[in-house]
């Protein structure tokens, strides 16, 4: 069978299923995780994806990705500043900070990317950068949580929060809540929380999610969050 265009699934074009249909492929790939979080999902949901953005459609537009100095967040970053966003780098090590920061500079000559600092586990460095960033900037047209943390001991914040559910739930809702201003501001803005397909692995205890009951496990406690 030759393809030209659209793709082909089973002798259907792809390209021409509906919006629902899509949806519950891209559900069952999801739960399959192996089918969905490896190239062959990727490779079948390509043929329904939109198009790429035109190069320069977010200029003037202000964007900040978390958890940015390595994998999807660098990837995501060097891709808004390719479409002309002013890019906010955010990671919690200032050395790799400026190292991810430099590459998307290197790849993207005319990238605006500010080097931002923050813990976002730690909820008191969160309140006082977001205070900062609020001070530097008039409005935010995207925020991106991408930062994320797979422990093999049980570890605290300094807040006494188990590290994996501040990285990824407690930090991000209040950097949201604290940067509302910023994105109402923008007049249309997009907050994006990133998953791991790790979540279908294991079902949500709504009733320890600090994780203080039983024996710690790493990987539990990622999907949990």
């Amino acid at each position: 069978m030759t393809r030209r265009g659209g793709g082909y699934l089973g002798g259907m074009d792809i390209s021409a299923i509906s919006g629902t249909a899509t949806g519950l492929i891209d559900d069952a790939l999801d739960r399959f995780v192996v089918l969905g979080y490896t190239k062959i999902g990727s490779q079948l949901r390509r043929q329904w994806w939109p198009a790429d953005p035109a190069p320069q459609s977010m200029a003037g537009k202000r964007v900040v990705v978390t958890g940015a100095t390595a994998g999807i967040g660098e990837a995501m970053a060097r891709s808004f500043a390719e479409l002309g966003a002013t890019v906010h780098l955010l990671g919690r090590n200032e050395e790799r900070v400026r190292r991810s920061a430099a590459k998307v500079r290197g790849t993207v000559p005319a990238a605006v990317v500010i080097e931002e600092v923050c813990d976002v586990s730690d909820l008191d460095a969160v309140r006082a950068w977001t205070v900062d960033l609020a001070a530097r900037i008039p409005a935010l047209h995207g925020l991106v949580h991408n930062a994320g943390a797979l422990l093999k001991e049980r570890g605290v914040t300094p807040q006494g929060h188990e590290v994996q559910l501040a990285s990824h739930v407690l930090g991000p809702h209040l950097i949201t809540e604290r940067l509302l201003p910023l994105l109402r501001a923008a007049g249309g803005s997009s907050v994006v929380f990133m998953s791991s397909g790790g979540m279908y692995s294991s079902g949500l205890v709504d009733d320890d999610l600090e994780y203080r009951s039983g024996s710690y496990n790493g990987v539990r406690a990622y999907a949990r969050t």
